[in-house]
C-alpha cells in the first residue's frame, strides 16, 4: 500500500524535479520535505502544520488535492494510533515507577518525623528516675542504704548530697535517720537541663 510520502516522491521524480527545488517552490525546509518523503512525522509539530505542508508539496506538483489529503488522513491516523499506544504503554511503564518513588518518599518522610519527635521527646522530657533501695518506707536501724538508677550524665542531689553514678548510672547513699521519720528529696538534673525531683518518706521500725 503506497504511503503519502512515497507517493509524493515518484511524483517528484517523475517530473524530474530535486526536493531542492521544492524547497525553493514551497518554501518549505528540506529537513522537512525529506521526513514527509519518509512518512517521518515526528519532525513536524502538529497534525494541522504536517497537512499544510504535504498540500502545498501537492500543490506544486500538479497533484490532486482530495487524493492527496485522503492519503494524509489515512497515514497520519496511523501515526496517531502507534503514538496513542506508545503513549498508553509509557503512562503503564511509569506508573509503577512513580508509585513507588511517591511511597519511598512518603515511608522516609514518616520515618524522618517519628525520627525528630522521638528527639524532641528526649530533649524535652525530665530525666527518668527509678529508686530501687529501700522497697520499704519502714526502716530497720538508724540507716537509709538508699539507691537507685537514672540516666546516663544525669547529674543527682540527694538531701543537697550531690551523689556521683556509677558506670551502671546507679546512684547509692547512706543517710541517717535521728528521728522516728525522715523525708528524703531526690533531685536529678538530664543532660538536657530537665529536672526531675522526688520526695520520699521513711519511719524507722
Amino acid at each position: 500500500m503506497i504511503q503519502i510520502g512515497e507517493y509524493l516522491r515518484q511524483a517528484r521524480e517523475s517530473q524530474k524535479k530535486t526536493l531542492e527545488s521544492i524547497a525553493k517552490e514551497t518554501r518549505i525546509r528540506l529537513p522537512l520535505l525529506e521526513a514527509i518523503e519518509k512518512n517521518d512525522w515526528s519532525k513536524l509539530s502538529s497534525k494541522t502544520y504536517a497537512q499544510g505542508v504535504v498540500v502545498r508539496y501537492g500543490q506544486v506538483l500538479g497533484l490532486d488535492g482530495s487524493m492527496v489529503q485522503a492519503f494524509f488522513r489515512r497515514d497520519y491516523g496511523v501515526h496517531d494510533a502507534v503514538q496513542f499506544r506508545k503513549t498508553i504503554a509509557t503512562a503503564h511503564y511509569r506508573s509503577p515507577v512513580k508509585r513507588l518513588a511517591f511511597l519511598l518518599l512518603l515511608f522516609f518522610s514518616i520515618l524522618f518525623a517519628l525520627f525528630f519527635s522521638y528527639q524532641l521527646y528526649r530533649y524535652l522530657r525530665p530525666p527518668t528516675v527509678i529508686v530501687t533501695s529501700p522497697t520499704s518506707q519502714i526502716v530497720d536501724g538508724n540507716w537509709i542504704e538508699l539507691a537507685g538508677i537514672t540516666e546516663q550524665n544525669a547529674a543527682v542531689t540527694i538531701d543537697d548530697q550531690e551523689v556521683i553514678l556509677n558506670d551502671k548510672n546507679e546512684f547509692r547513699i547512706r543517710i541517717p535517720i535521728t528521728e522516728k521519720e525522715k523525708k528524703v528529696s531526690i533531685i536529678v538534673v538530664g543532660a538536657n537541663g530537665r529536672k526531675a525531683q522526688l520526695e520520699r518518706t521513711y519511719r524507722k521500725k
